[in-house]
């Protein structure tokens, strides 16, 4: 609790104040739902639109450049007179061409799409994506996976590997809210990964102001990009997820290392996760703990292709493989399939760069096709009836991508592959061939397979495999691998306060591993049924709800002993969170000797206020981000930390105990644990770079003067008792 003295007339007027802006953000509110919920779909889609940030430019060019001037101002007064919907689009449409021709920028430009509304409502963390190949090139697990989590609403940053010689960085928007950045080259390397050491973290950042990125996960599976990550994961503190590349590894040698940046990465990461169940079986009882996230397959897209592919017009049995072909194709094998199978089609589809095919150009029945798009696949499949995986079993190849098969398993056709470890625990759903000749065999056998023989079997391993499975294992392996916050919310009446509380916690908390508890201390307005509504309507949140009020210390240490994060953040109701607060305080609990940690604010009685240039709400978000980028890392150890919003860790908890009861009403117990804290030997830690707005004391404001002081000097005397030492006022910065 806040042990500040103010002025009981300049208090009454704050509070008048807030009220009036309480009651405009309320319509604000109100006016943003009915926006989300009813707004149609073309409307989200111009509102989305490269538009918003080129009216920004019309605004600076407008006064300067009559090809700008008046089309701009021709569109307000269309826009003024509420013209209909398609005739404005028109008019945007016009004016983008006009702009972009003026700006020499492409057509499909890089520009960033105004994403406001966006950043306000989306709680979900970005995704960082430091990858092997582009996002074009093909597409494959890392590309899948990350689909599935632009679908749930994560903004996907994919940096291509292939630097490319321009002058800034290029940003194309692909599906959902994924965004493929090209990065310029300042070496003389044309489309190579080996010049990202040349990569400045500069470079990187600019797309992190672009896109205000301010809590995001950074996905890894190239070593090389380990500097850039690095630096990264120091500055921002994200998380690190390692999708170890099977390359990394000799598997002939054991695990001798390839690339010498995987045990840094090793060190700093979060979650390691690999496709290979060898590998996990080879490092299960090491100090490399690895989660299994196999390879999948779009089951619906692959189960039921929507056409027929050319392959379909070949009389005759059509025997075919579908992926790379590279060194792992045993050639030998195939000319012996050819030859075995005179009569048969056998159809080779996947891109060939290092594939030497020159033994295979004079066998008539072996088609080479190329590449074709990842959507057309699922009809080629559907048109072989029996699909090969004609690998070689040198040892150094004994980890595959387990996807293909069951891409193969999705359309129920029957599979033919060599002996791969990999591929032993699906044994009686595929004809596993220790040698050529039994490969042979299979085939023959797999051609005379009658009535859809272990179809059905093969269909429904398919579906367990889809990526949206592969998606629910990743997501929970990242929740799991970072520490659990427990938010405890006191709540005693004030429900309008409590609202924006909860309202700007459930909007801009974005930690994957959070809870919320909110402890009732009896209030006697509609707090109590509020509460009872939130709890069956979002799955974070647990309420209880006490027949006494405990006061701001008992409620509290009831929440701490009913959460079991390992870390606990105790929040005051009358507060409102902004963008990237829970990643900023978890953050700076990192090092071993902060205990405890808080943000600054705009009201609070010591050096965590700051000024703040916002009157109202709405421009909240907008003023804590530039100060919290101004303030990056920035922190400052006070000696007291304010209670209305601290995280302290769970070992601290267990060291230094619960909060003092004897504290009646509230008021000094955010002293007396900070003290707690301090002789426990660890610090307290405010962050710049994380604010938190307080409307402060709104509990404490209902008392009149006299009682107020009352309480004050009975709990400092309580404080000095126990401590044996002078309570030291709080002061500004």
């Amino acid at each position: 609790m806040d042990t500040n003295h103010q002025n009981k007339d300049s208090e009454q007027n704050l509070v008048t104040e807030l009220k009036s802006k309480i009651e405009y953000q309320k319509l604000q509110i109100a006016h943003l739902k009915r926006e989300v919920h009813e707004a149609d779909e073309k409307f989200l889609e111009m509102s989305q639109s490269s538009f918003w940030k080129i009216n920004q430019k019309y605004e600076h060019l407008k006064n300067n450049n009559i090809l700008i001037k008046i089309p701009y101002h021709l569109f307000k007064a269309i826009k003024n007179k509420h013209f209909k919907q398609s005739f404005k689009k028109l008019i945007i449409n016009i004016l983008e061409k006009v702009t972009v021709k003026i700006l020499n920028e492409p057509e499909a430009s890089n520009n960033n799409e105004n994403e406001d509304l966006n950043d306000l409502l989306n709680s979900n963390y970005d995704i960082l994506c430091f990858p092997d190949t582009p996002w074009d090139l093909r597409f494959q697990r890392t590309q899948k996976l990350l689909l599935k989590f632009s679908q749930k609403g994560h903004r996907i940053f994919y940096f291509n590997p292939f630097l490319k010689n321009i002058t800034r960085v290029e940003i194309i928007r692909k599906k959902n809210s994924i965004y493929d950045i090209s990065i310029p080259s300042s070496s003389n390397s044309k489309n190579s990964s080996s010049t990202l050491t040349s990569v400045k973290i500069d470079t990187i950042l600019e797309v992190f102001e672009q896109y205000k990125i301010n809590e995001g996960v950074i996905y890894i599976n190239d070593p090389k990009w380990y500097p850039i990550v690095k630096e990264l994961h120091d500055k921002h503190g994200m998380p690190l997820i390692y999708d170890i590349n099977n390359s990394q590894f000799n598997t002939d040698e054991g695990n001798t290392l390839v690339h010498p940046n995987h045990l840094s990465l090793l060190e700093i990461s979060h979650l390691n996760i690999t496709s290979s169940k060898l590998f996990q079986d080879r490092f299960k009882t090491s100090t490399l703990k690895l989660s299994l996230i196999e390879s999948g397959t779009d089951f619906e897209l692959f189960n039921n292709p929507k056409s027929k592919s050319p392959l379909y017009h070949y009389k005759g049995s059509r025997i075919g493989y579908i992926g790379d072909l590279n060194e792992q194709i045993d050639i030998e094998l195939l000319i012996k399939i050819s030859t075995q199978f005179p009569d048969s089609h056998i159809f080779l589809i996947g891109g060939t760069i290092g594939f030497k095919s020159d033994q295979l150009s004079n066998l008539t029945n072996i088609y080479l096709l190329g590449e074709v798009s990842y959507n057309e696949i699922p009809s080629y499949l559907n048109d072989l009836d029996v699909c090969l995986l004609p690998l070689t079993t040198d040892q150094q190849f004994q980890t595959i991508n387990t996807g293909k098969l069951f891409e193969y398993f999705s359309t129920g056709n029957p599979v033919v592959t060599t002996d791969l470890i990999e591929l032993q625990p699906y044994s009686e759903q595929c004809f596993i061939s220790k040698n050529h000749n039994e490969f042979l065999d299979n085939i023959n056998a797999a051609l005379k397979q009658k009535n859809n023989e272990g179809k059905e079997n093969r269909i429904k391993i398919a579906k367990d495999y889809d990526w949206g499975n592969q998606f629910n294992t990743l997501n929970g392996s990242i929740k799991s691998s970072l520490p659990k916050v427990s938010i405890v919310i006191i709540t005693y009446n004030c429900l309008e306060y409590t609202k924006f509380c909860i309202d700007s916690v459930l909007s801009k908390t974005s930690w994957p591993n959070y809870e919320i508890l909110i402890i009732d201390n009896a209030s006697a307005d509609e707090t109590p049924q509020y509460l009872r509504e939130i709890e069956k309507t979002h799955e974070k949140i647990r309420v209880i709800l006490n027949k006494d009020n405990l006061g701001f210390a008992g409620g509290n240490n009831l929440g701490i002993k009913e959460v079991d994060g390992d870390v606990v953040v105790l929040l005051n109701n009358d507060t409102i969170v902004t963008k990237g607060w829970l990643f900023g305080l978890v953050k700076h609990l990192k090092n071993d000797d902060v205990g405890m940690v808080g943000p600054v604010t705009n009201w609070t009685g010591n050096e965590a206020k700051i000024e703040v240039d916002y009157t109202d709400p709405k421009d909240m978000d907008a003023f804590a981000r530039k100060y919290t980028l101004e303030h990056l890392n920035e922190t400052m150890e006070l000696r007291t930390l304010a209670m209305f919003c601290v995280a302290i860790k769970r070992e601290v908890i267990n060291k230094v105990g619960l909060l003092d009861e004897r504290y009646k009403v509230g008021m000094f117990e955010d002293d007396d644990y900070a003290t707690s804290v301090r002789r426990g030997g660890y610090k307290n830690i405010c962050a710049e770079d994380v604010f938190i707005h307080h409307f402060g004391s709104v509990s404490f404001k209902k008392l009149d003067d006299e009682k107020y002081q009352k309480i004050f000097a009975e709990n400092k005397k309580r404080f000095e008792d126990k401590w044996q030492e002078e309570w030291v006022p709080h002061k500004a910065r």
